[in-house]
Formats: C-alpha cells, structure tokens, sequence
C-alpha cells in the first residue's frame, strides 16, 4: 500500500502542470480588476493536475514595466522564466473593463519547461467551460444510444457528455419539443441520471483564438453579424472579428476579437458581460374639445372623457377616437413623443337630426310565403324554393323515426323543426346575411306553432316566439288554409314581422307547387312527398 502511495504521489509530480500567472494589465474601472482575476483563477485551475506556484515571487521578479520591455516573449525566454519560477506554463495577459458590467479577461498560455500533452490545451479550455458554461442534467436514459434531457435545444445542437468534471463522449439533439430534448449520443464510458450534459465548443474558422463568453441575462452571440447561438457559449478557433452580445430589450455590446502575437499553445478571452435595459422612452397626451365631456379612445379603448390627459404613455404611434353624440366621430393617429395636446373643435362637426326611418333602418327581412304551421315534413319530402329576396330555401324531412323532424336551408341560414305532436311543433332558425340589405345581419329565431281545424273546411295555424337580430322583438302570426278543391288550397298569413302573404297551393300526385305573394316578397316552389307506404 505505502508502494502504491508512492507511485500515485510521484505520478502526480511527473503529471501535474505547474502554472503561473505573470502580472496582468489592469485596465478595470476600480482598479480590481487583479483581484477578481485571482479569484476566479483560484476557483478554476488548481484541481486535476495543475497547480498555482511562484506568484508572489513573480510580483517582484517580473513586473509589468518589466514585461512590456521584453516585449514578445519568445519560445527561449519562456522556458527561462518557466526555470526561473519552476513553472511548466506561463499565462500573461490583461483585465479590462470597456463599460460598467462587462469585465474582459484575455489570457495567453506559454509552454515554459517540456514538451506539451498534445490534449493540454483542450484540458484547461474544459475546466473553464465546466465551471463558466451550464450543465444539463441527464433525466432518463432510453437505450445504450438515446437518453432525455430538459432545457431550451434546437434539432442538431451538439453537446458533450460529462462525468465528474470528465468529458466522456458526445451527444447530438434529435428531438426538440416544449423544453424537453432527446439526445443520440456516443460514448465511451457508462454513465448514469448522476451525470450531465453540456453545450460543445462552436468552431468558427482556422482561427487561433479561443472565447468563453456569458452574459446577463442570456442573450444572442454573432460574429461579423453571423448568429452563433447563445450565452453560455464557447468558440473554438475564432478568428478575428467584431464580436455582439445582443438581446431584445437591452442595449448591445460589441467588440472587436483581435488574436494576440504570441508563441501560445492557447489563447483564451473570457468575456462576462451584464446587459444594459434600454430607456424606454415615455410620452403623454391631452385632449381638450368644445364641447367638453366627449368619449375619448385610446387604440379601441375608452379611456375618458375630456378634458382628459394621460401620461408615462410608451412612445409610439396611436389611434386617438373621438366620440360624442350629436356630433361626427374623430379618428386620427398621433405619433406620441414627448408631450402631445390634441385640441378639437366639435361644433364644426355637428350631425344633422337624424330622421328616424325605421322600416328602412334595418328592416328584417321576410321568408318564404310558407304558414309556419304545426306540421312537419314526412321523412323523404322535400320543398324546393325560389323566392325574392332569400333566392333559395329548402325544406326537407329527416330520418328520425316516430319524431317528425325537418331542416331548412334558407339563404346563408339553417333552421330545424321538430313535431312535439300532430298538432304542436317547435322550430329553430339561424342566419348572418341579410339578403334584401345585402349586408351582414345575424339572426336567431324561436317559434311555437300550433294548428286547428275548423270544422273540417279549413285549418287555422297561429303562433308566436321570438326573435334575436339587430332590433330583438317578440314575433306572432295568424294564417288559414282553405280548400277550394281536391288539389287546390288558398292560403292566407298575417305576421306582425313580414306582414300579409296570399297563395295558391296546387298538389298533383306526390308532387306540388306553391305560388305566392306578399309584402316586398313572392315565392315559387316545388315540393315532392314521399310515397305513401303500401298496406296489405
């Protein structure tokens, strides 16, 4: 055991990278730019392997002043400064600070004692990415391929598999639906719902330049005005170009990426950048009339009557109504920015007295010379109708068994009817177009018929209900039907709605027409009955 002990603890020296960190420029507003560096430093690299070694003696050795007088550093010098410090790696660089909120961190890393582990530089860029990105928890492992995660993913992003801090494999998004994901993966370790997942690296171009950047809150990454994705997000071999952080809302940020002249096995720029909200801009507005106390709306809305002012108004253009009776509406839109007044004079908008025509107003109009009376159609018959000013009504019975039932088609309109018993029905209506107006007009129509014979020479039809349109009223009719022979029937209406109606009914067989006129109306139709069923 104490062999073995040995041998990990030797290992781990042959193994372990050495880092120091020469002095960065400072180019914070505080002035701390230094110490947040350190902080972060301390709490990313000294684990798996590297450790932190010479720093407060490079403080002294190596000033800035000092570095600036080298200038580039050279495969040579760095290896003399790597024996000077014991280090196996140099890191120079420098902390700015362009706006408040956004702190840059550019880091160069320099082989100083042997030769590299050819994955070195992918090892530090990960243990940055594991601690500054975002991990995603593995839900539910499917199959040896397939396993489910949540968060906001797109078909074919890619993601690598992480298991205590260790890249493992990777996984690319095959199903993306409502913040749920499911993932193909290949991988070359078990793993388990313990172990996560992360975004992998974008690269770019053969660049050199490798960029971590987050932001607050998260927001959209481009390059050259090319939309990578969004924050957390690595890039990997970036070249030179105009980076932006952008994000509805917030004001954007910009900089240019420019690779540093170095002899380095990485270049890293970290970029933590907090987004400024935009100023929305306020306006207000007020709205004087002569007359006073006149509606006024704000985009549909009644917000009061005037005067009337209103401010902390986002700006924008609106629609400004102005409404009072006796007098012509005003609409007009007004682009508000800053303080608007709107001032109107009403009286050179005066309506004349309305003349009150209310048969011509909006005039219901009438159906088809047919008394709507307590029967129903046989299951078969049919009424065809041409009429002014429907055009087309048809009236047909359904098969409904022992339940008398009929449907009526009339105009753009439907209707049914149902035979409570041989004497008492129900009917139903509803239509939107009135034709005789030629404009929109929705209808609903309730009626209760009752019919009456009258000493076996005429039958009496009467009966009333109601009815819903642009002006509701209650509705009720009187009618007779009188023989005049075998096959000839007068018929004779009377509605409150529609007024008189006379016809003549002529039945031959199982076939008949209906011929009749009334108030602003007439009709022509044809009806056929089912055949009456044999008995033996």
């Amino acid at each position: 055991m104490k062999k073995l002990f040995l041998l990990l603890l030797f290992s781990s020296v042959i193994y372990g990278e050495r880092i120091t960190f020469l002095p960065f420029e400072d180019m914070t507003i505080d002035g701390k730019g230094k110490e947040r560096l350190a902080t972060l430093i301390s709490s990313i690299l000294p684990q798996q392997g590297f450790s932190l070694v010479g720093q407060d003696r490079v403080e002294r050795v190596l000033p800035l002043s000092t570095q600036k007088e080298i200038g580039s550093f050279t495969p040579e010098i760095a290896q003399t400064l790597g024996e000077l410090f014991s280090a196996d790696i140099l890191v120079k660089g420098k902390v700015s600070e362009p706006k408040k909120g956004t702190l840059i961190i550019a880091c160069s890393f320099l082989n100083a004692r042997r030769e590299l582990d050819p994955i070195l530089a992918e090892r530090i860029l990960s243990l940055f990415w594991s601690e500054l990105g975002r991990s995603y928890k593995i839900e539910k492992v499917i199959s040896a391929d397939e396993m489910i995660i949540s968060g906001e993913f797109k078909i074919g992003d890619k993601l690598e598999i992480i298991k205590a801090g260790k890249k493992i494999g990777y996984a690319e998004v095959i199903k993306a639906k409502d913040g749920r994901a499911e993932l193909l993966y290949s991988c070359s370790e078990n793993f388990s719902t313990f172990d996560s997942v992360r975004r992998s690296a974008v690269s770019i171009s053969d660049g050199k330049i490798a960029c971590l950047i987050t932001s607050s809150p998260e927001a959209n990454i481009s390059l050259d005005r090319n939309f990578i994705g969004k924050t957390p997000i690595i890039i990997n071999k970036a070249k030179k170009g105009l980076l932006s952080i952008s994000q509805e809302g917030y004001l954007p940020f910009q900089m240019e990426i420019i690779p540093p002249d170095t002899d380095s096995f990485l270049d890293l720029l970290l970029v933590f950048s907090t987004l400024s909200k935009k100023e929305e801009k306020k306006g207000s507005i007020l709205v004087v009339t002569n007359p006073q106390n006149a509606k006024v709306y704000l985009d549909g809305e009644l917000i009061g009557l005037t005067p009337f002012s209103l401010s902390n108004i986002p700006a924008r253009l609106v629609d400004v109504r102005i409404e009072k009776d006796g007098f012509l509406t005003l609409s007009e839109k007004v682009l508000v920015e800053g303080d608007v007044e709107l001032r109107r004079d009403l009286t050179s908008a005066i309506l004349p007295k309305p003349i009150f025509l209310p048969a011509k107003e909006k005039e219901n109009h009438p159906e088809v010379i047919s008394i709507p009376t307590a029967h129903t159609l046989n299951q078969g018959e049919a009424i065809i109708s041409l009429n002014y000013p429907n055009l087309f009504v048809l009236r047909a019975g359904l098969p409904t068994g022992d339940l008398k039932t009929e449907l009526r088609i009339e105009g753009l309109g439907a209707g049914l009817k149902y035979g409570l018993n041989k004497w008492v029905s129900a009917s139903f209506s509803y239509s939107k177009y009135n034709m005789r107006e030629k404009e929109k007009e929705e209808r609903k129509q309730a009626l209760i018929s009752l019919s009456l014979p009258i000493e076996e020479k005429a039958m009496l039809h009467l009966g009333g209900g109601y009815l819903w349109a642009l002006e509701n009223k209650e509705r009720w009719f009187l009618g007779v039907e009188i023989p005049i022979k075998e096959n000839i029937a007068l018929l004779i209406e009377n509605d409150n709605i529609e007024k008189y109606g006379l016809g003549f009914r002529l039945t031959f067989g199982r076939m008949g027409f209906l011929l009749g006129v009334g108030k602003d109306r007439f009709d022509g139709s044809i009806f056929l009955k089912r055949k009456p069923p044999v008995t033996t």
